[in-house]
Order: C-alpha cells, then sequence, then structure tokens
C-alpha cells in the first residue's frame, strides 16, 4: 500500500523500533471506489447468508 501511494511509512523510534503509518491525501482519493466496494461486500454477504440458510 506504500508503492501505491497510499499510506505513508514514518520511523517513531529507533529503540525500540517503532512504525508509524498514516493515509496519504491520495488514499482519501479513493474512498467513493472503497464504498461501492464495501457496498457490494454487504450486498453479496446477504445472497450467500440467504442461500445458506434455504440449503
Amino acid at each position: 500500500m506504500e508503492d501505491n501511494l497510499l499510506l505513508k511509512r514514518s520511523i517513531v523510534s529507533e529503540s525500540p523500533v517503532k512504525i508509524e503509518y498514516t493515509l496519504t491525501k491520495y488514499c482519501f482519493r479513493i474512498t467513493e471506489v472503497l464504498r461501492v466496494m464495501e457496498k457490494c461486500g454487504n450486498q453479496h454477504r446477504e445472497i450467500i447468508m440467504a442461500n445458506k440458510a434455504v440449503v
């Protein structure tokens, strides 16, 4: 996700090593796509669960 510019990695401390990840501005550009994917996933789960209840 870092390579895709969605997260920024920062080393906060060296001993012990602590790494912090933050969302980039670019990451917020894809929230609309993620919301559509979430909706699709929720609908798919409902269909699967309904079919399991029938069997």
